[in-house]
């Protein structure tokens, strides 16, 4: 079974060179296992941003009660990647073969 890695943060700040970076410490972390369609509990009222890497291959989508699909947005294994989330969703997630 795959894993993907939820790392919450309440905002981004200007790092060296003006580069944006997460404001850490995160506020949450989560773990979805996942196969078949699988949520994320909402995330924490302060979040407003969220990385992401997963252990395989993953389609996810973003909402207040989302369902990940094949035509939602692909995650290549191990790739990490930031989204700006609204507070209170959640996310799906979904290998695509099951």
């Amino acid at each position: 079974m795959a894993s993907l890695y939820v790392t919450e943060f309440s905002g981004c700040v200007k790092g060296t060179h003006n580069a944006p970076a997460a404001l850490t410490p995160p506020v949450a972390e989560q773990k979805v296992s996942y196969t078949t369609a699988a949520s994320s509990s909402a995330f924490n009222a302060a979040t407003t941003l969220v990385r992401l890497v997963g252990s395989a291959d993953a389609w996810v989508a973003f909402g207040a009660s989302p369902t990940a699909t094949v035509s939602s947005m692909y995650l290549p294994s191990g790739v990490v990647e930031y989204f700006a989330v609204r507070k209170n969703h959640k996310l799906s997630v979904y290998d695509g073969a099951s």
